[in-house]
């Protein structure tokens, strides 16, 4: 009777490792021939890449805050003397699409438009003159409101004191509100700007500008 032959233990695990490390070394020798295949690698940006600029920024459909608001300043004489009552036209150009709150809104959560004048030793503040606005209603308010939109005009009344000094004066003043579209408002800004007056020497006289637009501001304390 033949015996049957014995194989070592372990001869398909030697061929299978043979195998496998043949082929490992093949693919070590394909991955130095070709270092950049297979993988995500990461390097320095040339200076070309690192000098290129950003791509610029593009801003919302709403114009700039800043620009939704000008304001410009109309005395009603071309100087004024010493003693003297005189008057400032403040007016608003508001930009289509938005409006301002006038000086009392119905909503208590709108800020209102507001001129106020810096102190100054020369020159006192007799009236500050708002105009009622229009009636609008818009969605960011269950109330009717009364707002500026288009050109409104402010007004305030002054006295240039018995001693103020002949020459080039400004006065400084800052405009107050909050702009808003039909559906939602910006914050609150302050608008610096200033109103010249130019003074006259005692005995001089000055002539009377724009009557068109002091007609159309009805201060009370010249009605008294």
């Amino acid at each position: 009777m033949r015996c049957p032959v014995r194989r070592p233990i372990g001869t398909k695990s030697a061929l299978f490792t043979f195998a496998f490390t043949s082929f490992a070394l093949a693919f070590a020798a394909v991955a130095l021939a070709f270092p950049g295949c297979g993988r995500n690698e990461s390097r320095p940006a040339s200076r070309a890449e690192a000098a290129a600029p950003a791509p610029p920024f593009t801003p919302s459909q709403s114009k700039p805050e800043a620009q939704v608001v000008e304001v410009t300043s109309l005395l009603s004489r071309d100087g004024v003397r010493p003693g003297e009552i005189f008057k400032a036209a403040i007016v608003l150009k508001v930009q289509p699409g938005y409006h301002v709150n006038n000086n009392a809104p119905n909503d208590e959560f709108l800020i209102p438009t507001t001129l106020t004048i810096d102190d100054n030793p020369n020159i006192e503040v007799v009236e500050i003159y708002y105009p009622s606005g229009d009636r609008g209603r818009f969605a960011y308010s269950q109330a009717e409101l009364m707002v500026y939109q288009g050109e409104a005009v402010l007004g305030a009344l002054f006295k240039a004191k018995d001693r103020i000094p002949a020459g080039a004066l400004k006065l400084r003043a800052t405009l107050s509100y909050q702009a808003c579209d039909n559906t939602s408002c910006l914050p609150p800004k302050d608008l610096p700007f200033e109103v010249p007056v130019p003074v006259l020497q005692a005995g001089k006289e000055g002539h009377d500008l724009h009557p068109e637009v002091f007609a159309k501001i009805p201060f009370r304390t010249l009605m008294k």
